[in-house]
């Protein structure tokens, strides 16, 4: 426990363990069948062979809304992570090369997400071409399957350089309306905003 500050009256520090994980989805059963919806649309055949898919803005504000609890309850350095993980880096943006990171642990027709464990080190946007897709995938998958995917912030999930290296340019080009651009980007960089920073692993 770490101490954090004085009792009421004053007379001692007061002990907090930290934030609990949340390990379990807390979505509804029709909050489930939503993001399963958005990730059959994901891992269509033709959108991991690069084709953009034309969200609804009002899925990715279901998305990055929902998501922020779950982050939120992670502290900025996750220490309780087993031995045995899958460790991903540097996705920026290649939905193909995050599929193949998840094929590796698929087993019997059952996902690698489903079945084992996933530490992401950040840089899931910028450079490579579906950004957006990559992380309403992760995201969805981290609401469903909170303690399958540990996600930790890299350097390129800050607004401050990923409006310059391609993610804020893909957003402003897939929607036509200023105001829904800026909305679409504004709740993606909020959430990256509560991602962890580290972990240690075992």
């Amino acid at each position: 426990p770490q101490l954090c500050g004085y009792e009421e009256d004053g007379s001692q520090w007061a002990k907090w363990a930290g934030p609990e994980r949340i390990k379990t989805t807390k979505a509804t059963p029709e909050d489930q069948n939503r993001l399963n919806g958005i990730i059959d649309s994901i891992l269509q055949e033709d959108t991991l062979i690069g084709r953009r898919l034309d969200f609804d803005p009002d899925d990715i504000a279901f998305v990055m809304t929902m998501v922020r609890e779950y982050l939120a309850s992670e502290p900025v350095l996750i220490e309780d992570l087993p031995f045995g993980l899958t460790v991903v880096g540097d996705l920026h943006g290649k939905l193909l090369d995050l599929d193949r990171a998840f094929m590796v642990n698929d087993k019997e027709g059952v996902r690698g997400w489903m079945n084992s464990r996933y530490l992401f080190l950040g840089d899931y946007v910028d450079r490579g071409r579906q950004a957006l897709e990559v992380i309403m995938l992760l995201f969805s998958l981290k609401i469903l399957y909170p303690d399958n995917l540990i996600m930790l912030r890299g350097n390129h999930e800050f607004w401050t350089i990923n409006k310059n290296e391609g993610f804020g340019q893909e957003i402003f080009d897939r929607y036509d309306q200023v105001g829904v651009a800026s909305m679409v980007y504004g709740l993606c960089n909020e959430a990256f905003s509560w991602l962890s920073i580290a972990a240690i692993v075992g």
